[in-house]
């Protein structure tokens, strides 16, 4: 059983789709290769555990995509901020914060909150990883795999930049939106809809 965090988004055909890492629904299995349309649970705070459906699972990117198969009526449904815009360089020292859930010893959830820090540098690819990431300094936990990383400039909206994965060589970094926005073109090609 791995823990993780993960968010809403929309889609044109309105399925709740959540976005996390690859490496939280793959649990002790990450270097196995997962099947598309593998089933999870998923707890959504305020409505409880829901089941689930993997869309997408690329382990090359760390990226999952789960659409929620339970009836969840008033579960929110929110757009992904800026999507088409999200592929903005991201240099070196922009404010940024991380959204996740933090788990406490034993598995218990605390609430929802947020830690802040900066981009540390630009988007720069990771041998070690496989891809395009973004080294960050806000402090993550376990269960925070999966968290939005916002920009957060003064005067403007904030928006989703990345997704947090975890640790590399001591450092912590997340996955830019150009790297999950290639994984949904994928998914939008193979499974015929678009997000």
């Amino acid at each position: 059983d791995m823990q993780g965090t993960g968010f809403l988004i929309g889609s044109k055909d309105r399925r709740r789709l959540i976005l996390t890492c690859y490496h939280v629904v793959a649990g002790s299995a990450y270097k196995a290769k997962l099947r598309d349309e593998y089933l999870v649970q998923v707890c959504i705070t305020g409505y409880g555990l829901c089941s689930g459906q993997i869309l997408l699972a690329d382990d090359e990117r760390d990226v999952a995509l789960i659409v929620v198969t339970t009836d969840c009526d008033g579960l929110p449904m929110i757009e992904l901020p800026n999507l088409e815009l999200s592929d903005r360089v991201v240099k070196k020292d922009m404010e940024l914060v991380m959204l996740g859930y933090i788990f406490m010893p034993k598995g218990v959830i605390k609430e929802p909150g947020t830690s802040y820090g900066k981009s540390k540098a630009s988007m720069y690819h990771n041998s070690l990883v496989g891809c395009d990431i973004l080294p960050v300094s806000y402090v993550s936990t376990p269960g925070t795999s999966g968290a939005p990383v916002f920009l957060v400039q003064k005067g403007s909206s904030p928006e989703v930049i990345g997704m947090h994965a975890g640790r590399v060589q001591g450092t912590q970094y997340c996955i830019p939106m150009p790297v999950i926005e290639e994984s949904l073109r994928q998914l939008s090609t193979k499974k015929g809809f678009s997000i």
